[in-house]
């Protein structure tokens, strides 16, 4: 008998091959060269994230400036940081 194969049915509705609607974006642009504005790049920090107990990493920072690495990971990690902080003394995790 051989392989099978679905018959033919004619319609004669077909229009061809479904193609979506284009319509005009007039906001789009297209941005020749979009890393000639920004300054060098020194280092970059990579977010790794693990299971295991006590090990954490859950910001990027990415600059040159240390004053600038110092603050966000005051305003960042710390915080964080002292939150999960357990208090054996007062038996709660917080501040």
């Amino acid at each position: 008998k051989g392989k099978w194969s679905a018959p033919m049915i004619p319609n004669p509705e077909y229009k061809g091959e479904w193609v979506p609607k284009q319509i005009e974006n007039v906001g789009y642009f297209e941005e020749k060269d979009p890393y000639s504005h920004l300054p060098p790049i020194a280092g970059v920090g990579i977010e790794v994230w693990t299971m295991q107990g006590e090990i954490e990493f859950d910001n990027i920072w990415m600059g040159t400036s240390l004053d600038h690495a110092l603050e966000f990971s005051t305003l960042s990690w710390k915080v964080k940081h002292d939150f999960e902080t357990f208090d054996k003394n007062q038996g709660f995790y917080g501040f």
